[in-house]
């Protein structure tokens, strides 16, 4: 049996510098992640990360790196202009989601409280301001982290 090849990737540019890692398994799936840390402020930095497999899922997810707390207006009004269909969601400490799949492309943004996605095997826990991206046919699983309700909006493009 052969082993998953790992590889990274540093680019440098003038107000940022980008690692970009790679995981290609022996079906050909891939999984990537991009990390962007600015030169000037180190500690501000916007994380991305997909997933692909077999090109029939992807995956991103997009970290807040906002000072300000996420105002639920403005997020719904940016998943609107991007397509989407938007509705407020909650769930309580400990729910849980077997993995599934939609069969619309989906965006999960997180309000208040934490959710932990797994996706291919790998988990993505979204706060505050955190959203991620999901084409249909993604399965994932979910739950949530911690003793708060998480609240989210859920975006869908039928």
């Amino acid at each position: 049996m052969m082993n998953d090849e790992r590889f990274a990737l540093s680019t440098h540019h003038s107000s940022f510098r980008v690692h970009h890692f790679f995981l290609v398994g022996m079906t050909g799936a891939y999984f990537s992640c991009s990390l962007l840390t600015p030169t000037l402020h180190p500690a501000r930095c916007t994380i991305r990360c997909g997933g692909v497999s077999a090109g029939t899922m992807s995956f991103d997810v997009e970290y807040w790196n906002n000072a300000a707390t996420p105002d639920a207006r403005r997020l719904r009004r940016q998943l609107e202009l991007e397509g989407y269909t938007v509705f407020e969601w909650t769930d309580r400490p400990g729910t849980t989601y077997p993995p599934h799949e939609h069969a619309e492309d989906q965006s999960h943004w997180v309000l208040s409280g934490a959710l932990t996605l797994v996706v291919g095997g790998e988990e993505y826990t979204l706060s505050a301001g955190d959203r991620d991206y999901m084409s249909a046919g993604t399965v994932h699983e979910a739950r949530v982290e911690g003793a708060e309700p998480v609240v989210y909006l859920v975006g869908a493009k039928y």
